[in-house]
């Protein structure tokens, strides 16, 4: 979340991988009963458009305040963001919370978040605090 630049890679992610949470049902995740109909996204980091291997995700379960860090892509569903559509899909401006593919609280998931304070183009960059709870199913 910072301003464009053809000169800073800071901002350069690329989805990696996209599909319904259902194709993941069958590799373990859980949240196929709660999401499955949702899109499911991977995000790497791609500085100046160079394959990282390198995901956005949490290194542990997510809960409230887990950070939010690069972490490497295909070894688990931390890496893995679920874009809550709640049938807005296809809804012009709409905004979907992400919720992290690790997540077991359902009826209030943890979701990706900016930090309230922080503005896109403050220096030094904010800091991901870590994933709040969200509003209810």
């Amino acid at each position: 979340m910072f301003r464009t630049s053809n000169s800073a890679p800071a901002e350069d992610f690329t989805v990696a991988d996209s599909t319904l949470v259902s194709s993941y049902y069958a590799l373990g995740t859980t949240m196929n009963a709660y999401y499955g109909a949702d899109m499911a996204y991977e995000i790497e980091y791609a500085p100046y458009g160079v394959d990282s291997n390198l995901r956005v995700g949490v290194g542990s379960n997510a809960t409230d305040g887990t950070p939010v860090a690069l972490e490497t892509c295909g070894v688990s569903d931390k890496t893995l963001w679920v874009a809550d559509n709640d049938g807005a899909a296809g809804t012009a401006g709409a905004y979907y919370p992400w919720i992290n593919g690790s997540n077991t609280n359902f009826s209030h998931p943890y979701v990706l978040h900016y930090p309230g304070s922080a503005y896109p183009t403050d220096l030094p960059r904010p800091l991901w605090t870590g994933l709040p709870e969200y509003f209810p199913k």
